[in-house]
């Protein structure tokens, strides 16, 4: 096992230990078969830029877990967990892009806008502790 992967992590975990235990929680639904949770889970992350959250939800909502088909909104959500850095969002965009029409390519981008407006917003004082 490559253990040079690990000290990111747990040192990203002892940073950030709310949003991985989010993320985790989100997981854990995602695993027992409560998909609508796991989906609004999920969700709550992109906020916070989670490039998890962001490939997750695109790959439930190709798989329509959770939530409507729209590969429009699963493009969208791909190209931010390759913005926000995943290794294989942009795999994703490269296979969906080419399959979408020019109406589904234009909802993607507003999509996308939709979620960067959520960046943007400021976080109840209650979400920073």
């Amino acid at each position: 096992m490559k253990t040079h992967y690990l000290t990111p992590l747990i040192f990203c975990c002892a940073l950030f230990p709310a949003q991985a235990t989010d993320i985790d929680s989100a997981y854990t639904a995602y695993k027992k078969g409560h998909y609508e949770q796991a989906y609004l889970k999920f969700d709550q992350l992109l906020a916070e830029q989670n490039p998890d959250a962001a490939m997750q939800m695109g790959l439930m909502t190709l798989k329509e877990k959770g939530c409507e088909h729209d590969p429009a909104k699963a493009l969208a959500l791909f190209e931010k967990a390759a913005e926000w850095g995943h290794p294989e969002g942009m795999a994703m965009v490269t296979e969906i892009k080419p399959r979408l029409n020019q109406l589904q390519l234009e909802r993607a981008k507003t999509y996308q806008q939709e979620i960067d407006e959520r960046e943007q917003q400021p976080q109840p004082l209650a979400d920073l502790e």
